[in-house]
């Protein structure tokens, strides 16, 4: 009975001594290659007038405070994506930042027939990507400013724009006239 006891504290100890050493294998990857950047939350209306501004919310972070670009790739449905726009994270130090991208657009009634989706995430120095996170746009009546109330501090705080050239399907169909 002894030694089956002291036979499985002996196992027991060294499956924690392997977990332990995992931990300190994982840590010195992660020292070497870096943490990823971190998108804690956002918001986006879903819908907005022609010629409105689109404001991305975002409240992101990153470990080993090396973040560089928010990295916003938009697709059109039926037309595919448009070049990818790379805003630059101005921001130094491991402090969470908080505030918004933004997207003006063109004041073109064709849009009100568009689907678009933006796909954003953040990247930092050594090539890491947070998660990427997918907000749906489309055009038509939109209510009044509907900014969540916790969302408010970051609406002080424009990170950048988006840069793409967005035209409706019509135009895109016509030449882009």
């Amino acid at each position: 009975m002894v030694r089956r006891i002291f036979l499985l504290l002996l196992v027991t100890g060294m499956l924690f001594d392997c977990m332990g050493h995992e931990e300190v294998y994982r840590q010195r990857k992660a020292m070497k290659e870096g943490w990823p950047p971190e998108i804690l939350g956002s918001y986006a209306d879903e819908v907005i007038r022609p010629g409105e501004t689109w404001k991305v919310y975002l409240r992101f972070i990153d470990r080993d405070c090396d973040m560089t670009y928010i990295v916003a790739d938009l697709t059109q449905a039926g037309f595919g994506s448009y070049p990818v726009s790379f805003t630059q994270i101005k921001e130094t130090g491991c402090q969470e930042v908080k505030g918004y991208v933004f997207l003006n657009t063109p004041l073109d009634q064709y849009l009100s027939w568009d689907q678009f989706e933006l796909k954003v995430l953040i990247r930092d120095r050594r090539g890491n990507r947070s998660k990427p996170l997918f907000f749906p746009l489309s055009f038509g009546r939109s209510s009044e400013d509907n900014l969540p109330e916790s969302w408010q501090v970051a609406a002080e705080k424009p990170l950048g724009p988006m840069r793409f050239d967005l035209m409706s399907s019509q135009r895109l169909q016509s030449g882009g006239s």
